[in-house]
Parts: structure tokens; C-alpha cells; sequence
């Protein structure tokens, strides 16, 4: 159900699902449904939302839904400044996939403060540059406003493969950081 932020229940830790390319707002809403089943399944008894972002849904619209996440990071920043202050000593863990990654670390990077702002965050199939977590990086910056990141990346994923000959750069989901030991001491990658 579309429900208002203030419907949002905060009695637990929540988990937020950040969809990635590709993807309309039916595909992401089923997705989302069907995973908070699985969670539920496995045992997680916390709350879970989804953050949907306008992607064109299309292949070929690879540059524009790009474009698209850049629209839509301050609108992620705007629901965790309102959201994080409701849940009080509950914790806001971070689920995002492929081009949803791109999303968070510009909205984490772009966040006023420095305080710490989600527990865990998982990356699947990161579809930003596989250097964007090492120090100096933005995503350096993004990683310490969380407890964890953990990233998970198949070298053998045809989609990044792609993704990684139009954007002429390696990429987190595929290969792993560039050189590892440069990554926040609260990133591990599998």
C-alpha cells in the first residue's frame, strides 16, 4: 500500500529497498512486495519500505535513468532527514541494487552532518565505478555516514559487463573496489 510517511510504522528497524535500472514503477512494486515476503520468511521482523525513483523502465534509457538518479538523490535525503529522526533507537538498514547503489552514495555524499545515519548497508551488484568507495571517493564519504557497507559483486555479470564498456570504467558490482585497501575501514566487499 502508497502510504504517507507519518503511516510508516517505527516501532522496529526498517529496511529500505532502493530498486536499480531498468526497472518501472509496477516491476519495482512487485519486487518489492516479493522480497519483503522472502525477508520475512528468513526471519527479519522489522519494517520494510521501498524508495522508488523515476527509471524509464527501458534498456536503451541506460544515460537517462543516470540522469534520473541524479534528480532523485536529493529526494532520498529529504525522506531520511525526516524518516531517521521517527525511528529513535531503531536502526534504518539500506538494501540497494545495481544503479540504486549510484542513488544512496549521492544522496549519503550529499547529506549535511557527519553523524551516522543507516546500520547495514547492502550493495548488490553496484553499478558505480569500482574506485567510488576508496579514499578521496565520494562514496568514501558515503560509507562513513554507515555502521557497514558490505558489497557484493560477480565478476561475471553480463549487465555490468555492458555497463562497464558505456561508462568505459570498472565497476563495484563486477570487479570489486580497485585496490581494496583503500576502502573505509567499515567496507567489506564478497
Amino acid at each position: 500500500k502508497e502510504k504517507a510517511l507519518e503511516d510508516i510504522p517505527t516501532d522496529k528497524d526498517t529496511l529500505l529497498l532502493i530498486h536499480g535500472f531498468n526497472n518501472d514503477f509496477d516491476q519495482v512494486t512487485g519486487a518489492y512486495l516479493d522480497f519483503e515476503k522472502r525477508i520475512r520468511d528468513v526471519g527479519f521482523q522489522g519494517n520494510a519500505i521501498g524508495f522508488t525513483w523515476p527509471s524509464f523502465g527501458q534498456w536503451y534509457m541506460y544515460h537517462g535513468d543516470q540522469e534520473q538518479v541524479e534528480y532523485a538523490a536529493p529526494a532520498l535525503v529529504k525522506l531520511l532527514q525526516r524518516f531517521l529522526p521517527r525511528l529513535g533507537p531503531n536502526s534504518l538498514h539500506v538494501n540497494a541494487h545495481s544503479m540504486g547503489n549510484y542513488l544512496l552514495i549521492q544522496a549519503l555524499a550529499s547529506h549535511p552532518g557527519t553523524a551516522r545515519l543507516l546500520d547495514q548497508v547492502t550493495c548488490f551488484a553496484a553499478d558505480v565505478s569500482n574506485d567510488i568507495l576508496e579514499k578521496g571517493e565520494k562514496g568514501f564519504r558515503a560509507a562513513r555516514r554507515v555502521s557497514r557497507l558490505t558489497s557484493y559483486f560477480n565478476r561475471k555479470d553480463p549487465v555490468l559487463g555492458v555497463s562497464a564498456i558505456i561508462n568505459v570504467d570498472g565497476r563495484l558490482g563486477m570487479n570489486g573496489a580497485d585496490e581494496p585497501d583503500l576502502l573505509p575501514d567499515n567496507a567489506f566487499q564478497v
